[in-house]
């Protein structure tokens, strides 16, 4: 197989998301370039230069049709994978893939991609949210370790106690199948949606938000430049931005400037 450098890899994202754009367009719905995505839009117009990867947001309701309505393989080489979708998919949160690729990422395997993060309803009430929150970043948490492939190794200097106790907490865990674990995190993050709150979240994840945003944001979008393109950015971008990253028109020192991620790509031999 011919590996995928990355300049070609962010070729074949940039057409991923603008597919997913026609789809979001064709079926109205309300989508917008999130996370570093959208601060890469702001800021550099295009990708973060040291980052490799493509989020948006979708409203819960629209995740929810995109999971109905896009299709085996949109445009003929496009899959949507989802936990609804695949009972073996490791993610709250969806990746719309290209086909015709393989990407791997730690244990996980499949396509170059971008990720779809759907976004849900949080109280309103300050007390009420902190307190969900609380709760909700305990259970990701919790999701976070079953991830975790079991190890006896202790790490140098670790304490005692807390290597056994950490150990402990994932064998209880990996009692559980992870599709389970990840359906009843799902649960957790659509606790608040059938209410008619204006405050949402990315409670699929929510690492990079410090608090909930107004839902009216998905209303009012407009078009921003990444890279040759345009995709949906909301027109408020600068509340969103400094709600995740404070002073964003700042760069960070150096020694920050880094890609999160540790991947390799290739073509599939039939894709030659």
């Amino acid at each position: 197989m011919k590996e995928i450098g990355l300049d070609e890899l962010k070729k074949i994202q940039m057409d991923v998301m603008a597919s997913v754009h026609r789809f979001c367009i064709k079926y109205n719905l309300r989508y917008s370039l999130a996370c570093g995505s959208m601060l890469g839009a702001a800021r550099h117009k295009g990708y973060i230069p040291w980052d490799d990867d493509i989020d948006i947001y979708l409203l819960r309701e629209d995740y929810n049709k995109m999971i109905h309505l896009f299709p085996d393989l949109w445009e003929g080489r496009y899959k949507f994978c989802t936990l609804e979708r695949n009972s073996k998919w490791h993610a709250p949160f969806g990746k719309v893939c290209d086909t015709r690729t393989i990407l791997v990422e730690g244990k996980h395997v499949f396509g170059i991609n971008i990720d779809v993060f759907p976004i849900d309803k949080v109280p309103e009430d300050e007390a009420e949210w902190r307190k969900y929150d609380i709760y909700r970043r305990k259970c990701f948490n919790l999701l976070s370790r079953r991830l975790l492939e079991i190890s006896f190794s202790r790490t140098s200097g670790q304490p005692l106690g807390k290597f056994l106790a950490g150990t402990a907490v994932r064998l209880f865990l990996h009692m559980f199948p992870l599709h389970f674990c990840l359906k009843r995190f799902q649960k957790v993050a659509m606790k608040y949606d059938k209410t008619d709150s204006g405050r949402v979240f990315e409670c699929a994840q929510g690492i990079f938000q410090k608090h909930s945003f107004p839902k009216v944001l998905f209303d009012n979008r407009i078009m921003m430049p990444f890279e040759d393109r345009e995709f949906m950015c909301f027109a408020d971008y600068d509340s969103y931005l400094t709600n995740g990253f404070g002073n964003w028109r700042k760069l960070p020192p150096k020694e920050k400037q880094v890609s999160h991620h540790d991947f390799k790509a290739w073509w599939k031999d039939e894709a030659k």
